[in-house]
Parts: C-alpha cells; structure tokens; sequence
C-alpha cells in the first residue's frame, strides 16, 4: 500500500472520526508529570500566580499525530513517506472535522524538541513531591557527580540523553522534510500549506539560527573565567559542539533544490555554517 492509498483509508468518510479524533485533553487529567511545569507555592514566588496550565500533548495531537511522531523520531528512513501523509491528511481530511492535522503534527513535534533538546543539555528539571506539594528542582546537585564523571572519562552522562539527541536530530529532519512541501515556512513566519496559523511561530530557517545563537553562546561560555572549574567550561563546550552538530545535520535536507522556492537557499545555509566554524567548530 503506497501513500496515496493509505491517505484514503484514513480519511474515509466512514474512517475519519477513528483515525483522525483528536482533542480533549481538557476533559482528562494529564499524565505528563515530568515533561509539565509545575510552581511551588513555598518558593518565595507570588502565591497568587495561578498555576500552568497541563495539557497532554499526545491527547490534543491525536494517534495519528503521535505516531507520525513517533515514527519520525524512531524510524528516520521513512521520513520523506511521514513527510508524505501528512500532507495527504492535511489536504483530504475532512476540514470541518478534522481539519489542520498538519498543524497539531508541526504542534506536537515542536513540543517535543524542547523537551528533547532539554533532557540530551542536562536541562530537564527534577519533579519531588506529588499532588499540590509539587517543588521542581534544577537538579544540578543531583547530576553534578555525573556529569564530571562524564567529562572527566570522554563519555556521556546516560544512554537518555544520547536517545535525546537523536530524537531531537530526526525531528528537525522531519520538519525540514515538511518545509521542501510548504507546510513548515522555509524562511519567514508566514506559514504556507496546512501548518501554524499565518504569521505565527517561527520559520524552519530561524529555528535553526536560534540553535546556532545558543551554540556560540555555549562556546563563548567555555571559554569565560567565571567558570573557574575546567570540566564546567569542558560541559559548556560539549554542549556548543550538541547544539552545531543538530544543524549541520539539518542542512541537507533543509536545502532548496535550483528553481525551487520551497527550501532554505544555498547562501542562508552557507552563513549558518560559517557562524559555526568561526565560534564552534573553529574553536575546538
């Protein structure tokens, strides 16, 4: 079964409300207790600062969603077919239905690679206490003795963060891979295609010079006196060196083709790199 037929089982008048349901994380309680922002309300903080809200990203995207998800960030050999479907969802779907899969996919995705990008830099925060007792620590205590163990053996910190990383690289190939077909922007914030709404979040191009800015900040950190421990300043470079290999892992993909508008242009790309080898890659 090729796309375009697996596209018109899933959206079949009979099928839709199935495959494609969606929503409702409003109505059930959320099960993401370590991925949600919590405030402890005896930190200090304005005790009238209601609390974030929790969602269950999964739910709101749908199974469909989810596992296109799952798949781009598991089975990478398939993406221009997980690229595929979900254009052929987004445009056959039922729009007064099921309308925007293409959006809740790019929703889902986003969400999950700043959690990624925060558990594979040592970010992810530690949850104690349960209920309205819930305190969110930074964890640098915790991690502190593994991570110097790390950079003292040349290893990693634990095999989570290498899934992280990888997690992380797939998914920005997947949206570049939805770019080359108009449903990411490729190089403004007007979204073209079923994606985010018009003049909404950011373009594939700036999300990949958000990443290069923190690598050079990360580079420019190791190198600072206020790091007065050498394996500090070894993490921050280990962290610039993460952060500029997820880019330049991107780029081929993200490249527009001679003639073709959707895509990053070839001189775009070729200044993302050289910031890379003049702050990070050169500094090594």
């Amino acid at each position: 079964m090729n796309v375009s037929d697996l596209v018109d089982v899933l959206c079949g008048p009979s099928n839709a409300a199935l495959f494609l349901r969606f929503g409702g994380s409003d109505d059930t309680p959320s099960q993401e207790n370590e991925d949600t922002d919590n405030i402890n309300e005896d930190d200090g903080r304005n005790n009238n600062t209601p609390k974030p809200k929790q969602i269950n990203a999964a739910t709101d995207a749908g199974p469909l969603a989810t596992l296109l998800h799952s798949c781009a960030t598991g089975l990478s050999l398939q993406t221009p077919s997980y690229a595929a479907l979900t254009l052929g969802v987004e445009i056959k779907a039922p729009s007064e239905t099921h309308g925007g899969f293409a959006g809740r996919c790019v929703e889902l995705g986003m969400r999950c690679l700043g959690r990624d990008l925060d558990e594979a830099l040592e970010c992810k925060p530690v949850v104690v206490g349960g209920g309205d007792n819930v305190v969110v620590e930074n964890g640098e205590k915790e991690r502190e003795g593994e991570r110097c163990t790390a950079e003292r053996t040349g290893g990693f910190g634990n095999g989570s963060q290498i899934d992280a990383y990888y997690r992380a690289k797939y998914m920005l190939r997947y949206l570049a891979h939805l770019a080359k077909i108009g449903i990411v922007s490729s190089t403004t914030t007007s979204s073209s295609g079923g994606g985010e709404k018009e003049g909404s979040g950011q373009s594939l191009l700036e999300l990949l010079q958000m990443l290069v800015q923190c690598a050079n900040n990360a580079a420019s950190a190791s190198t600072l006196d206020k790091f007065d421990d050498v394996e500090q300043r070894r993490a921050m470079g280990r962290v610039s060196r993460l952060l500029a290999s997820l880019v330049l892992s991107c780029i081929p993909y993200a490249l527009a083709k001679d003639g073709e508008d959707k895509g990053i242009n070839s001189s775009a790309l070729i200044e993302l790199i050289d910031e890379l080898q003049n702050n990070v890659v050169g500094q090594m």
